[in-house]
């Protein structure tokens, strides 16, 4: 059932839930707060639950794991608001913002020059990858267009220092540096990779980066994008279905295509045709008539259809190891039927890309954006949605009450860009 909200007003109240509950007192995008208390999460209310940390405990990891992956889509939401309203003070706001951000960019430089890694505690880790540098680029890309020339200059520093970074390890980062052929340039990473390598072209201007861009082609295939080579795939079953599981988890495709699209435009027929081919064979799984979108689905490789999980299904799915169970990893082989405010949010912003980069999938892309963007509001904007509290697994329940910066900075985004490409109406 669509939501009463004026979608205006509802922008707004996204707005200052940032403002108010999830910038740190240094400026900082906090990524979790618990809904409950509107406040970061404490070490006791996270103990009961299996939160990965490597160091300084469960709430500093859950508070800030993925602030640069959100803060990327955040900038970006107040471009996009900036480009619409030509409001100053909204513009100022965007600034204040990255002026903060740099500062933590500048402290990652100690770990190593060119480097941006997770802020776990709102410090810098060594942990990163190119989910968290590829979409804050993007972000401060965009942001580039609405500034002034000295934070111009200090966002291309950002892109090419960090994107030299990445070339200088080949890709390797510090947590995998043994592997034959690094994770960010596996079939399903290599083209967001090499959409960084080609904005570092862009505010550069070396060429290297452009030949780098080509060697990524030749050599693995970057600008194939594939759809559906996601580790998270389940074996098929004798009936040809497969289960989809955590759909939209950590995929970079639609942001890369659209970008592909606008600035790199001797390609632009095939970045949309890659764009549309994901979007049927992926990027909307799991979406409901709620507008919420299923962490796991079932998808018919035949037909290309899909079915939902069902609620009773819930379970343990695939072989659990000894080193799983040692390392608290059973949540990876739980399959549920809960549903997530985070993926939907994601949805809606690459529907809007989408209609924006290839206008012949603008109907159906806008009727994927409208049913998120007026049905979705804050407090459905959590990790997961658990409604008779059977479909999540218990040690991972936290996030059914995490309120999250990484679905309202996308929901932000995307109804901003909406609204500047006529995607969304001001009176909806």
């Amino acid at each position: 059932m669509q939501n009463s909200q004026p979608l205006t007003a509802r922008a707004a109240e996204l707005r200052d839930a940032i403002e108010s509950y999830f910038i740190d007192e240094n400026g900082i995008l906090r990524y979790n707060i618990n809904i409950n208390t509107m406040k970061p999460f404490t070490e006791e209310e996270l103990e009961p639950y299996e939160v990965a940390c490597v160091g300084g405990g469960k709430a500093a990891r859950w508070t800030y794991e993925d602030s640069m992956f959100c803060s990327g889509y955040y900038i970006l939401s107040l471009v996009e608001e900036y480009r619409v309203t030509k409001d100053e003070a909204v513009r100022k706001k965007a600034d204040k913002f990255f002026d903060d951000l740099l500062i933590l960019i500048n402290e990652c430089q100690t770990v190593a020059p060119g480097y941006i890694g997770k802020p776990w505690g709102g410090v810098p880790s060594d942990n990163t990858n190119v989910e968290q540098t590829g979409r804050l680029i993007f972000g401060l890309h965009e942001y580039h267009s609405i500034t002034d020339n000295k934070r111009k200059s200090q966002i291309d520093r950002i892109i090419t220092t960090n994107t030299d970074w990445w070339i200088s390890r080949d890709y390797k980062n510090y947590q995998t540096p043994d592997d034959a052929v690094p994770c960010e340039l596996l079939p399903g990473y290599v083209g967001a990779m090499m959409t960084q390598v080609y904005l570092a072209y862009l505010h550069g201007g070396d060429r290297k980066y452009r030949d780098e861009c080509e060697r990524l082609i030749r050599q693995y295939s970057a600008d194939q994008f594939p759809a559906r080579l996601s580790s998270q795939w389940m074996p098929v079953d004798e009936n040809g279905m497969k289960i989809r599981r955590i759909a939209l988890w950590h995929t970079a495709i639609g942001h890369s295509l659209w970008l592909l699209t606008k600035y790199f435009p001797e390609g632009a027929p095939w970045w949309r045709e890659r764009f549309a081919d994901n979007w049927h064979k992926d990027i909307k799984l799991g979406l409901g008539p709620d507008g919420m979108t299923a962490i796991s689905v079932r998808v018919n490789l035949a037909t290309e259809t899909e079915l939902p999980f069902k609620p009773e299904e819930a379970g343990f799915y695939g072989e659990i190891t000894d080193w799983h169970r040692q390392h608290n990893a059973l949540g990876w082989f739980w399959i549920g039927a809960e549903k997530s405010g985070h993926f939907s949010a994601f949805m809606a912003l690459m529907a809007t890309m989408l209609a924006d980069a290839a206008p012949w999938m603008r109907a159906e892309a806008q009727k994927t954006a409208h049913s998120i963007l007026t049905q979705v509001g804050l407090r459905q904007l959590c990790w997961g949605s658990d409604s008779d509290g059977t479909q999540t697994f218990e040690k991972r329940a936290h996030r059914n009450f995490s309120l999250s910066s990484k679905a309202i900075s996308p929901w932000l985004a995307a109804y901003w860009m909406g609204r500047r490409t006529g995607l969304v109406a001001p009176e909806l």
